[in-house]
């Protein structure tokens, strides 16, 4: 998927967060400041090279179609330069070494249709703290070796739901019920992590 953000001020109707997911798009929008919040949109790779064409024309076109969206953003205008990226990759690294280990979207990176970037940071500082004590008074690289398979219990199935979502295929109705079921998942996982 490509993202598109943009920060806007004069959004005073903007009070916490509000996505839209539909065939092909994926919007939201949600304060960052006084009277100023920050609009997205997602689109399929292959709309990139036409967006790019005119960013600026194309981002407004998209949020305006949207009556919800462009009623928050209201008369607001944007305050900074558009952003966007072609690619958002999925991947895994080796997230340990001697001396050394990689929380978050260091060792794992997903799409952010599930914004779940600052939770995977503090779930894998608390695997790895965990891994980190039980290896202290041995053996302490065994331990933090066994890190990430305690993290992938919970981002593996995590990150192939979120792609199901993020691919931002089949009808309207269809992706509103793999997101839910995306957010029960991830608490599932969670609440097994913890236990």
């Amino acid at each position: 998927m490509t993202p598109a953000t943009g920060s806007w001020g004069g959004a005073t109707a903007v009070q916490g967060l509000h996505a839209w997911l539909e065939p092909g798009r994926f919007f939201g929008v949600f304060p960052v400041a006084v009277d100023q919040a920050l609009a997205f949109f997602q689109a399929p790779r292959g709309e990139f090279a036409a967006f790019r064409a005119d960013p600026m024309t194309s981002y407004r076109a998209e949020l305006s179609a949207r009556p919800g969206l462009a009623e928050l953003i209201g008369d607001g205008e944007p305050v900074e330069r558009l952003r966007g990226l072609s690619e958002l990759p999925t991947f895994f690294r080796t997230s340990p070494g001697p001396g050394w280990a990689l929380i978050g979207d260091a060792g794992h990176h997903k799409d952010p249709v599930v914004a779940r970037g600052m939770a995977d940071a503090f779930r894998d500082a608390d695997v790895l703290s965990a891994a980190i004590l039980a290896g202290w008074d041995g053996d302490l690289d065994a331990a933090v070796a066994s890190y990430p398979v305690e993290r992938d219990k919970c981002s593996r199935p995590l990150s192939e739901a979120n792609l199901d979502v993020a691919r931002l295929e089949g009808p309207a109705d269809s992706l509103g019920r793999r997101w839910l079921e995306l957010g029960a998942l991830e608490r599932r996982l969670d609440e097994a992590l913890a236990a």
